[in-house]
């Protein structure tokens, strides 16, 4: 089998760069040759994806956190359909969240990861596809594996983003202060929501996500019944709700016990659609953890599109 490893050296806050010479030694005593390439500006691990697929790859492993896995995933697509059919998807996770990797089953034992990269089960998961516009207003399409949103919960991940030594620092838990940093100055947008089973509403939210997961954030656990294979997009949606609301409500976010607050609605779609009140304040959009896009959007799952190596499917 031919093996491609795409690595970030600069996820985990650079630990993946600092780290890699003794990861490569153990790949390679586990699975044998395969070739390396270090990924080195933004979207360059979809360029090299998609180079590796190209020339016959068919086991790709990416060595990094959400943001190198999303670009990965983007590698594997173009035009709605995966550019080969037998090529497969493996993930040795080193970054901050883990979300995806977590619903996935993988352990946070890198030896444990790599042994799954022999005897780990090939599923096929859900790939999520975005019709949006880029931060220049201009159209384009981009994948997600874990999640998408709009509002303030896009706002938390352009926060996250900006301060790479609170990721060092708290860990999982970086999210969660990129949060708090957001909501001491809140906002809310009006919006319509549309879905393909009928749902259609105009209303007033803080932020709403769309998960193909089960958490997100590091842990943060908003769709505890999730599945990664059925198709189906899980939406939450928030009312706009007081910072005090939220940081006594913090250890249900963690438990997936939040529904039983009122702000918070969920509702299930194949594909649901996004436009704000005025398109003259598009609002701003993320996927797994990276702000490069705005509404209006129409964001589908690519049912079972993708087959990956796992562990325990959640």
């Amino acid at each position: 089998m031919t093996t491609h490893v795409i690595v970030n050296p600069a996820s985990g806050s650079g630990r993946t760069g600092r780290e890699w010479a003794g990861m490569k030694k153990r790949l390679a005593n586990s699975i044998g040759h395969f070739e390396a390439h270090l990924s080195e500006y933004p979207e360059h691990a979809t360029l090299l994806t998609r180079q590796a697929l190209l020339s016959g790859a068919k086991r790709i492993i990416v060595v990094g956190g959400d943001g190198s896995l999303s670009e990965v995933v983007n590698g594997f697509f173009e035009d709605s359909h995966i550019i080969s059919e037998d090529a497969i998807l493996a993930i040795i996770f080193s970054g901050t969240g883990g979300d995806f990797a977590h619903a996935l089953g993988l352990s946070h034992n890198l030896d444990e990861q790599i042994a799954l990269l022999e005897r780990g089960t090939i599923r096929r998961v859900d790939v999520g596809l975005i019709d949006c516009h880029d931060n220049r207003g201009q159209p384009t399409q981009h994948y997600f594996i874990n999640e998408c949103s709009i509002g303030m919960a896009a706002n938390i991940a352009a926060q996250a983003s900006k301060t790479p030594l609170s990721k060092r620092i708290a860990g999982r838990y970086a999210y969660l202060l990129a949060a708090l940093h957001v909501l001491l100055r809140p906002v809310q947008w009006r919006v319509r929501i549309t879905t393909d089973n009928g749902i259609e509403q105009d209303m007033d939210i803080a932020l709403a996500v769309f998960m193909n997961g089960v958490s997100t954030g590091g842990g943060l656990r908003l769709v505890p019944d999730s599945h990664i294979d059925d198709g189906l997009l899980e939406c939450v949606t928030v009312a706009p709700i007081r910072l005090s609301e939220v940081i006594r409500w913090i250890p249900k976010l963690y438990t997936g016990g939040i529904y039983q607050h009122p702000a918070f609605r969920h509702f299930s779609a194949s594909s649901v659609t996004i436009a704000p009140e005025s398109k003259d304040n598009p609002l701003k959009l993320e996927a797994d953890g990276e702000a490069r896009w705005q509404t209006p959007a129409t964001i589908r799952l690519l049912k079972q599109a993708l087959p990956v190596i796992s562990g325990d499917l959640q």
